[in-house]
């Protein structure tokens, strides 16, 4: 059962930060409103997947995972089919009404993927390992730009795979991992933090939300060290 607790005090920390940044940047304030309509929802969902991703997983192998092999790559982030029917029909109306513009392309995406004509798994693994071909040719197929295609597909899954990268935690918290990337997914991190009184630096994944351990001095991105 999902912590509606939890979830409703996520949802109030998250009221509040956008409250003060629309008081400090009131030229931010149409957007945020926005924002803010898609970030309630999708806190509501994603609470509401435990229940639906009860999929079985396998340990990654040592060795593999600590020269830097994802579980992505691995096989070991399954999602399964109904948490993909959940997500079209929970997340598709509250984009379509959040950004209007973009409804006619929704409309069609979610018509392909009722007829399984776009497979969800396959554009989320496109797009973190930057297979452009594919992308394109979804975006093709849906008569939209990439990069629009790209942006309604990472509002879709986030939820979705923040979940999932939660539920894998435990599978690799006593493994050890050096890469700039997330161990989870692949992606690359979008924020980084200072933890604990030794001021331990730690990475926030992009897409799936993942938190890792990194070292202060080297850089994410190209893994040197700084001079």
């Amino acid at each position: 059962m999902a912590d509606e607790s939890s979830t409703e005090e996520h949802v109030k920390r998250m009221k509040k930060t956008i409250a003060k940044i629309k008081k400090d940047m009131p030229s931010l304030s149409t957007i945020l409103s926005t924002y803010e309509k898609v970030f309630t929802e999708r806190a509501k969902f994603r609470e509401e997947l435990p229940l639906l991703l009860n999929v079985r997983i396998s340990s990654p192998d040592p060795l593999r995972f600590s020269q830097g092999m994802t579980l992505m790559n691995e096989g070991i982030f399954p999602l399964a089919p109904d948490s993909m029917e959940k997500v079209r029909d929970r997340m598709i109306p509250v984009l379509s009404k959040a950004f209007p513009k973009f409804s006619p392309v929704l409309r069609k995406l979610k018509a392909a993927l009722k007829k399984n004509q776009v497979d969800l798994k396959s554009c989320m693994e496109s797009m973190v390992h930057n297979r452009e071909e594919i992308i394109s040719q979804t975006a093709s197929q849906l008569e939209t730009d990439p990069l629009t295609l790209k942006f309604i597909l990472g509002q879709l899954l986030k939820p979705l795979v923040e979940k999932r990268a939660e539920s894998l935690r435990s599978v690799i918290q006593n493994l050890h991992w050096k890469k700039g990337y997330c161990p989870v997914c692949g992606s690359f991190p979008v924020l980084s933090y200072l933890k604990g009184e030794e001021g331990q630096r730690w990475l926030i994944c992009g897409l799936c939300s993942h938190e890792w351990r990194f070292m202060r001095t080297q850089c994410p991105f190209c893994e040197n060290e700084d001079s």
